[in-house]
């Protein structure tokens, strides 16, 4: 029987997903985000929330651009 996939979030990603679950980040976890998000590793998906024709690279494996990514960070949303 074939196994299903099992796939490792990114750091920024489980990052990003406490922090928007309501869990507060620590003041480490917060700074070890903003440089996740400044120095990222881009991925071939485009931003899942970019509109027109600007449509920016997802970063990691977030699914978000760098200016939602970091827009998610500091909202929380």
């Amino acid at each position: 029987m074939p196994q299903a996939e099992v796939t490792k979030k990114s750091e920024l990603e489980n990052l990003l997903e406490k922090h928007t679950s309501g869990e507060k980040l620590t003041p480490y976890e917060y700074k070890r985000a903003h440089k996740l998000i400044g120095t990222p590793e881009y991925s071939a998906e485009i931003c899942g929330f970019c509109r027109g024709p600007d449509k920016k690279l997802a970063i990691y494996d977030t699914g978000l651009c760098q200016e939602h990514a970091t827009y998610a960070l500091v909202r929380g949303k």
